[in-house]
């Protein structure tokens, strides 16, 4: 049978231990809200047995820091006021908390009341501390495949306003990297006349440096940047003496002997191409520089083996690849004997088959 002063004992030990655990809930705080984690999000204190929110009234980095530490989360990269965690829904509990940075628990801070306020659930602050950044989105304008030699911009974008610190573009291969210190959440990155070294998929980070030492966020989701050429078709014409300029697709009569020139052209901006003049009649295919975007062609004497249709096609290589656009309309060349030689032509048939024989 226990004795009175054993009886006093327990009640003792029982009383201190509830004070004890009731001093240590009425003190402790944690992060909730969409996109929060264990170290950011908006701030709620327990209370009487019930969760409630802080008001951003008086709030600033060395509450915020009070929070940080108070969570073994490092110390605070911001403060969000405005419900950037979304809103609570129960107690407001804390208003125009005034913390000197060095209290081991934000309710050990000077504040207000428990439950005297003046505040909406509008007002809820949140904090971001160093052990935990938010992982940054990333898009990219114009999305998907672009052309050879356009401008691009890819936004890197962060859910917190976090001030001071760097957004880091980084592809996923090689080491490709550049940083922007940004004022802002976002920070953009202008890849002007992309070439095919810029092919890739690309991720963004956000580095924030707080008394020497760097905290980094986890990378972002990538996005994949895939540079294409596309080489409009050449414009492709005849110049022959007789008949002028001809142009495709058209037939032109070209008597054996005279000369004549294709010519091929483009608008194209790539640079160090080539033209290819292509002649269905054989595997002929002559290749010539473009100059000015455009290629001349020329045959001093037309003879019967330069009779068939021709076309032509713009190749360039960029990168160490090859692009070739589409023919051209086609023209066909019919070669015609001169007017000399066809009197002579049916002369000679005439003498052959009034005397069976020829010359």
């Amino acid at each position: 049978m226990w004795t009175r002063q054993q009886e006093n004992l327990h009640f003792f030990i029982f009383v201190s231990f509830y004070l004890i655990l009731s001093s240590i809930a009425a003190g402790q705080i944690k992060l909730v809200g969409p996109g929060s984690d264990p170290c950011s999000g908006r701030i709620e204190v327990y209370h009487n047995n019930i969760w409630g929110t802080v008001c951003d009234d008086d709030w600033d980095s060395k509450d915020a820091d009070v929070v940080c530490r108070q969570l073994n989360c490092g110390t605070s990269l911001g403060s969000l006021i405005s419900g950037e965690f979304g809103e609570g829904t129960r107690q407001i509990w804390l208003d125009n908390v005034q913390c000197t940075g060095e209290e081991s628990s934000l309710t050990s801070c000077q504040h207000d009341d428990f439950g005297s306020h003046n505040c909406g659930h509008h007002e809820d602050v949140g904090v971001i501390c160093s052990e935990s950044l938010p992982m940054p989105s990333i898009s990219m304008n114009p999305a998907g495949e672009v052309t050879w030699g356009q401008d691009v911009r890819i936004v890197c974008l962060t859910t917190a306003e976090l001030l001071g610190g760097a957004f880091i573009l980084k592809k996923t291969s090689g080491s490709f990297r550049e940083a922007q210190v940004s004022s802002s959440n976002s920070a953009t990155f202008s890849l002007l006349k992309v070439n095919f070294d810029h092919d890739g998929s690309y991720q963004c980070q956000y580095e924030k440096n707080i008394s020497g030492q760097t905290f980094t966020s986890p990378l972002s989701n990538s996005i994949t940047l895939l540079v294409s050429a596309s080489l409009q078709r050449p414009v492709f014409s005849l110049t022959y003496p007789d008949s002028g300029l001809v142009w495709g697709p058209k037939s032109a009569e070209v008597t054996m002997g005279s000369s004549f020139s294709f010519s091929c052209s483009t608008d194209s901006d790539y640079p160090q191409g080539f033209f290819s003049l292509i002649f269905s009649g054989s595997n002929m295919t002559e290749t010539t520089p473009a100059v000015n975007n455009s290629a001349t062609f020329n045959f001093p004497a037309a003879e019967f083996k330069h009779q068939g249709n021709y076309s032509c096609v713009y190749e360039v290589t960029l990168s160490t690849r090859r692009f070739t656009s589409d023919q051209a309309e086609h023209i066909f060349v019919l070669i015609k004997l001169s007017l000399l030689l066809r009197v002579f032509s049916i002369a000679k048939e005439s003498c052959c088959y009034s005397c069976w024989s020829c010359y």
